[in-house]
Parts: structure tokens; C-alpha cells; sequence
């Protein structure tokens, strides 16, 4: 079989196998989903199932640069999310998502990559322990927070450093 027989035959099988996995998800309700900006770079790649975001989502920054990573079902954000810095792509915050709130504990860096602030949360509101850094990785200062309301806070002086032998 000549070549370029093979090389279309090939092409109509390939187009062939797309068509039914779009169909096939078109069918269920899942459609992909992308936007630009007005210059022609991509702002969002995505997912939708019925009219929702649904599965894995990217953002990015009108220059290119990733923005944010995450997954939302059924419009909400579930999941790890992590958002970058527009000028060196490095990561800006680590923040866990449950039924669109922040649930757990997120991180947030410095652009040099040390960790600027540490925060609990508890459906979307801080709870617990929060941790906030110099870019030295000093801690400033440690607060309590109870349904986001600052119920405590120790500066850095008034926590004991380690002694160092």
C-alpha cells in the first residue's frame, strides 16, 4: 500500500476516534472549554459538564504564564488549587478546596519560594493556628483564630527560639 494511502487511512481512523470520544462526551454533558484573551494567548482551559465547571481547570496570566491549577466538580473548586506568581511562575499559594471553601491547611510563599504565612481553615474561615514568615523564614508572629475572628496572637519576641548547643 503506498504510503501516503497509509498515512490519510490513518488520519481518517485517528479523526475517526475523536469524533466519537467528542460525541460520546457530548452526549454525557462534558464539553471542553477554552477562552483567550483579545491578543490571541489562552486565559482558561477547562471542562464543563451540564453547564458547570467539572474536572481539571487552568488560568493563566495575558502574557502566558500559568495562574492557577485546580478542579472543580460541579462548579465548586475541590481539591488541591495552587496559584502562581505572573513574573517568575513560581509558586504563590497551596490552598485545599472542599465544596468551594478553603478547607485545611494553606500555604502561602514569598517569590523567592520561602514560605510567607501558613492558615487553617475551617469551611472557608480560619480556624486554628496561623503562622506568618519574613522572607528571612523568620516567624513574625503566630495567631488563633476561631470562625475567623483573631482570638490571639504572639508576636515573634514572645516566642521562645530554640536554643542552639
Amino acid at each position: 500500500m503506498d504510503k501516503k494511502i497509509k498515512v490519510l487511512l490513518g488520519l481518517v481512523v485517528l479523526g475517526l476516534i475523536i469524533g466519537t470520544f467528542l460525541i460520546k462526551n457530548s452526549l454525557r454533558g462534558v464539553e471542553p472549554y477554552k477562552s483567550y484573551y483579545s491578543e490571541g494567548k489562552i486565559r482558561e482551559v477547562s471542562t464543563t459538564k451540564n453547564g458547570k465547571l467539572n474536572g481539571p481547570f487552568k488560568s493563566y496570566y495575558p502574557g502566558g504564564q500559568l495562574k492557577l491549577k485546580c478542579t472543580y466538580k460541579d462548579g465548586k473548586k475541590e481539591g488541591a488549587a495552587q496559584f502562581y506568581f505572573e513574573k517568575s511562575g513560581k509558586l504563590q499559594a497551596r490552598v485545599t478546596y472542599k465544596n468551594d471553601l478553603s478547607e485545611g491547611t494553606s500555604k502561602f510563599y514569598f517569590e523567592n519560594g520561602k514560605l510567607q504565612a501558613e492558615m487553617n481553615y475551617k469551611a472557608g474561615m480560619l480556624d486554628g493556628v496561623s503562622k506568618t514568615y519574613r522572607s528571612s523564614g523568620e516567624i513574625i508572629y503566630i495567631d488563633n483564630y476561631r470562625n475567623s475572628q483573631l482570638e490571639s496572637r504572639k508576636p515573634f519576641n514572645d516566642i521562645e527560639k530554640p536554643k542552639v548547643k
